[in-house]
């Protein structure tokens, strides 16, 4: 998914000739922060990360960083990302479809997490 949201987001960037947005300032912002809240993110997980669904039996669940306040940070910054980029070019299409497929993505990502994560600790 992410290798087609580039390509379209390229595609309808140079198709529509839409440049930079007009307040792209305050999306590269957003951006920054999204970016920031990832690495915070990983480097909470330390070496749990994986991109795989994975339950380690004997580990705890990570609640340093961001996982104190929210499960899964790293996938609200994900969101952000789907929806931030395509706007910072005015690729309104992009970001529509691409927010709405990882939505989709993300229902049974998650869910299947939990799952993993209730029949470990249970």
């Amino acid at each position: 998914m992410h290798v087609l949201f580039f390509i379209c987001l390229i595609w309808e960037t140079i198709v529509f000739q839409r440049g930079p947005l007009p307040m792209a300032l305050v999306v590269l912002t957003g951006l920054i922060f999204t970016q920031a809240l990832r690495y915070w993110a990983l480097f909470s997980l330390g070496r749990c990360w994986n991109t795989k669904i994975l339950v380690i039996p004997g580990t705890n669940l990570v609640r340093k960083g961001p996982y104190q306040w929210f499960k899964h940070p790293n996938y609200v910054a994900v969101a952000l990302e789907f929806l931030l980029l395509p706007l910072l070019f005015q690729a309104y299409a992009t970001a529509l479809l691409f927010t709405v497929l990882n939505a989709a993505v993300m229902y049974i990502r998650i869910r299947t997490e939990e799952q993993a994560l209730e029949k470990l600790h249970h």
